[in-house]
């Protein structure tokens, strides 16, 4: 040894150590070490062995790494990477992960996926030209990085989320809030002051029957529960009363006015088919009154219809008969507003239309003087006397792509669309402008349902996501995840605080928006959940589905109060005959086929 000491190169054990310093091991000098070559078979096998270790441990990365679900944020990353976009038979499920092991792969060769996506951030931003925040980051660094920086672009879930982007507001949509404010608060008010009404008359009757307690004789009820048990009779007793062929093709959507007629009807219908057509019909009698626009040039649809609603003062009592025009009357591709009014009368006869052809319509309908119903020609006559005004009063244009569904503001001054450019919008029907454009689902949004009180708004997109937007202010209140498919129907109770989405999953899930949860969910069918309607009550919920079935079911427990079958195929549409049993009105159903039929279901006509 050069410097008379024993070199020790790191020995295993204590036990070498010491034979070491006895002398018994000679450890020669680092230039006389011999180090024998491993063979070529033991080199193969170490290298078999170090490729398993890799791909088990890139199974086990792979299982834990976040990948979008939108299939345009998969095809952008895996082009980032070089790689291709899909590959012969394989399907969006595949191809996530194949993506996904890509991106365990690159993280197994040395980088963690997360510290390359922010350093890749940080050198675009540098560069002046970085990538997106939503997985498409990576080559901002002047094209360094290789593969792995391509990784960190392609996994942008790992990055930290974004917040809400808000944009100064127009004056026109301050303006509308502020009256959106004022409504919503009267209404909020009006309800409440009800929940205390009834609250109290609750309280009274415990009192009363405790002080009767000694006396003989059951025990009471309140004025509510009494009508919802009768109602829940009469909803067991349903069956069908009338069938009607209603277009050459089938049948897509239907509404029906919110007011009341007697018997099952609520004064008028409005269907809508995959043809271009919306047909207006006679509740009672289920007989046609006219199509709209029908040789009205520029004045249809020019693609099949996918949402239908009446404005809320549609069937006041001698509204539809008024003959009063909106907005001063007009016509053509838009009406000519004149007055800038749009009263009760004139209002109440609004019909609000959505098309595939990107565009929503409203429609001034009303029935010809003396077009009342001759029992002695068997409600013939009305038919004959058609509709004296179907035309188009309002055009509403905007929308990149094909509308979803429709609805009236309860205030009856704005209209929402939901649209498959995955926003929705708002508008002011007199002036036929656009009030608010809102973003903010990743999938194409189709359902769309206003609150009762007017302050917010409900929308569902196909990636089984639903949103609740609170008008007033603008801001996204409460995100709905649960459906495990598309959100294709929803409506708000009369009570403010549920909402029930219905969609692909065949469930129906009923959201507490005080406790911002799923408080339950209703195994409604067995197919498509196409559409459900609350009634005037809130007691009742009507389902209906692509199984060919509509059932009822009780809003106080969820159980099935009637299950109803008669259509040959899917169950398009489902509306209530909107009477309010509070006023003496009998529960009525109507419904809408793919089989092309439309047909009415009354009490007393069935039972369960």
């Amino acid at each position: 040894m050069d410097d008379g000491k024993t070199q020790v190169l790191k020995p295993a054990s204590l036990a070498l150590q010491a034979a070491v310093r006895a002398g018994n091991i000679n450890v020669g000098g680092g230039a006389g070490v011999d180090v024998m070559e491993l063979s070529s078979s033991s080199l193969e096998a170490q290298d078999k062995h170090a490729s398993l270790l890799k791909r088990v441990e890139a199974e086990r990365r792979a299982r834990s790494i976040v990948v979008p679900t939108n299939k345009d944020e998969v095809r952008d990353a895996l082009r980032q990477m070089g790689q291709p976009v899909r590959l012969f038979s394989e399907n969006l499920a595949d191809i996530r992960e194949r993506l996904r092991e890509l991106l365990a792969r690159l993280e197994i060769e040395g980088e963690d996926a997360a510290s390359i996506f922010a350093a890749a951030q940080q050198a675009g931003h540098a560069a002046g030209g970085g990538g997106g925040a939503q997985g498409g980051g990576g080559g901002g660094a002047g094209g360094g990085g290789g593969g792995a920086g391509q990784a960190g672009g392609a996994v942008g879930s790992r990055a930290p989320p974004e917040s809400d982007v808000y944009t100064e507001a127009p004056a026109l949509l301050v303006a509308a809030r502020a009256r959106l404010l004022g409504f919503s608060l009267d209404k909020a008010r009006a309800r409440l002051a009800g929940v205390k009404k009834r609250r109290r008359e609750v309280h009274d009757l415990a009192e009363a029957e405790q002080a009767a307690a000694g006396q003989a004789g059951g025990g009471a009820e309140s004025k509510e529960d009494a009508r919802a048990r009768s109602l829940f009779s009469q909803v067991a007793t349903l069956g069908a009363s009338g069938s009607q062929l209603g277009d050459e093709r089938p049948l897509a959507t239907l509404r029906a006015t919110p007011g009341c007629g007697g018997g099952s009807g609520g004064g008028l219908l409005a269907t809508g088919s995959l043809a271009n057509h919306v047909k207006i019909w006679d509740a009672r009698s289920l007989e046609p009154l006219g199509v709209l626009g029908q040789g009205q040039a520029n004045q249809g649809h020019l693609e099949r219809i996918t949402g239908l609603d009446w404005h809320p003062q549609a069937g006041v009592e001698g509204a539809l008969q008024a003959g009063a025009t909106f907005g001063g009357g007009g016509g053509g591709d838009g009406g000519d507003p004149s007055d800038g009014s749009c009263g009760e009368a004139a209002c109440a006869g609004l019909l609000a239309s959505a098309s595939a052809d990107k565009t929503a319509k409203i429609w001034r309908v009303h029935q010809a003087p003396g077009g009342g119903e001759d029992q002695a020609s068997g409600g013939k006559a009305k038919a004959a006397a058609g509709l004296s005004a179907g035309r188009c009063v309002a055009t509403l244009r905007g929308h990149e792509h094909r509308l979803g569904q429709v609805g009236w503001h309860p205030d009856g001054a704005h209209l929402g669309t939901a649209s498959f450019d995955r926003s929705w919008r708002l508008w002011d029907v007199e002036a036929e402008a656009e009030l608010l454009l809102q973003d903010g689902h990743a999938y194409e949004v189709y359902m769309l349902s206003f609150q009762k009180d007017g302050a917010l708004v409900c929308t569902g997109d196909f990636g089984g996501v639903g949103l609740v937007w609170d008008l007033r202010c603008g801001k996204k209140v409460f995100g709905m995840t649960g459906h495990v498919k598309r959100i294709v129907c929803g409506d708000f109770s009369p009570n403010g605080f549920q909402v029930v989405t219905g969609g692909d999953d065949h469930s129906a899930r009923v959201w507490d928006l005080r406790q911002r949860c799923c408080s339950y969910v209703v195994p409604a069918h067995a197919s498509v959940v196409s559409s459900l309607r609350f009634d005037a009550t809130g007691e009742c919920l009507l389902t209906a589905s692509f199984d060919s079935k509509l059932r009822v079911w009780s809003a106080r427990d969820w159980s099935l109060l009637a299950d109803l079958g008669g259509h040959e195929g899917k169950v398009m549409g489902a509306d209530w005959g909107a009477c309010d049993p509070r006023n003496g009105g009998r529960q009525g159903i109507f419904t809408a086929g793919f089989d092309r039929t439309l047909k009415a279901w009354e009490v007393g006509a069935g039972g369960f």
